[in-house]
């Protein structure tokens, strides 16, 4: 029998033994509610610029995209290491008290810091509004550790629930229960209270493993361990959000305002690509790189990539005024030619997928990180550099640009690794 046919044969004969069954549909719910909330998300973000107006909604997104790299700093890339843990669930027990506690005491103390300097970025931005933001955003900090220990400890289901339901509590509060006397104040004020309330679930599903406690030399340690996916997290977040939070800082909420739905439908066309890489991960996992069945899955997700890549490509460059006219309006025409701009990114980001999974699977995340600091630091400067001069179209072109540097250097990557494998 062909090696691909006799693979197939075999998973499909696994899945017909209950607890492979129950274990897979547990990872395909899972994976669907990942996608819903992902999408409601969308959603929330979407119905908020017609709540908002284009001024409020410029407001709102600058508040946050100023104070999200609080966050990011205070994460200390403690989900990837602590799923990591999941094989002893003695010492994920252990653990999670442990990440809660430093990452709370952490996001606490940096974002009383930020709130000052917030107050001198905008006269809009006052202290309720900019103290409410933060603790919304220390809130979403937690629930996002539970996230993590609830996955830790295989409990997928429930951590896809709380996801789930923040996003869709949050989307019924904003349009059933609009605060139209104050609406900026009543959107950041209904996302504190969703994320107040998923903690509190959250809490309580972790009750048994979640001790507040001093210990500065576990935490240390903790952080010790966890620096390279710390140091993979802040150039990931940085190639993504840092255009935003220096339009915030250097344009305007105005500008800010038409760059964020730009970058939310690109940002969102990323979905499928990221779920299809923790498919495909696993599988080629488990194989060399000279099998059929490895080349066979690599094949697939590259002429995937093309294909949805190019979809999007001539969607966002073709249709892209039908889109921003349907779902924002007439008041985000500025949105247009940005989309324009980005459009081939969901295919360069497809194909990167596709490339870091190859070199993840055969335990390259060192180099991983090297060619990502490449485009981090190239989108970090370029905006700098960019943005007095040509503003959001200036944006629009280097977050275009830092998705071919990475095309190309993940690219070499990938092959360098398939190379050394193959030579095993």
């Amino acid at each position: 029998m062909h090696p691909v046919r006799h693979t197939v044969s075999k998973y499909l004969t696994l899945l017909r033994k209950p607890k492979v069954l129950k274990a897979s549909l547990t990872v395909m719910v899972a994976i669907g509610g990942m996608i819903a909330a992902r999408l409601l998300s969308t959603l929330t973000q979407v119905l908020l610029t017609h709540r908002l107006g284009i001024e409020n909604f410029g407001h709102y997104t600058a508040l946050y995209a100023i104070l999200t790299p609080i966050v990011i700093a205070a994460s200390l890339g403690l989900d990837v290491w602590l799923v990591r843990q999941s094989s002893d669930a003695l010492l994920v027990h252990k653990n999670i008290g442990r990440v809660f506690s430093l990452r709370l005491l952490i996001c606490s103390i940096l974002m009383m810091l930020a709130v000052p300097f917030v107050l001198t970025q905008n006269s809009t931005f006052t202290l309720l509004l900019a103290v409410t933001a933060a603790l919304g955003l220390i809130c979403d900090l937690l629930v996002t550790t539970i996230d993590s220990a609830l996955r830790a400890q295989i409990r997928s289901i429930a951590a896809t629930a709380i996801q789930f339901g923040a996003a869709s509590g949050l989307l019924v509060l904003i349009y059933a229960f609009w605060y139209t006397s104050s609406p900026l104040l009543g959107a950041v004020f209904y996302r504190l209270v969703v994320m107040a309330a998923a903690l509190l679930v959250g809490s309580w599903l972790i009750k048994n493993a979640l001790r507040l406690r001093w210990q500065p030399r576990q935490w240390l340690e903790t952080v010790k361990q966890a620096r390279v996916y710390f140091l993979s997290e802040i150039l990931a977040n940085i190639t993504l959000k840092a255009d935003l939070t220096l339009i915030a800082l250097l344009v305007g909420s105005t500008a800010t305002a038409l760059y964020s739905p730009a970058l939310l439908l690109i940002n969102t066309t990323f979905l499928v690509p990221n779920v299809s890489a923790h498919i495909v991960l696993p599988i080629i996992v488990r194989h060399r790189a000279v099998s059929p069945i490895y080349r066979f899955v690599m094949a697939v997700s590259l002429v995937g990539s093309l294909v949805y890549g190019l979809f999007w490509a001539l969607i966002f460059f073709w249709k892209v005024g039908w889109i921003v006219d349907l779902l924002y309006g007439q008041e985000y025409v500025g949105t247009i030619p940005l989309l324009q701009i980005m459009c081939l990114i969901p295919l360069l980001k497809s194909f990167n997928f596709c490339s870091t999974t190859v070199m993840i699977a055969h335990d390259q995340q060192v180099r991983r990180s090297r060619l990502q600091a490449i485009g981090a630091f190239f989108n970090l400067f370029g905006n700098l550099l960019m943005l007095p001069f040509f503003g959001l179209i200036g944006a629009a072109i280097v977050n275009l640009l830092t998705e071919f540097i990475l095309f190309v250097a993940y690219g070499y990557g990938a092959w360098i690794t398939w190379n050394e494998e193959n030579q095993r």
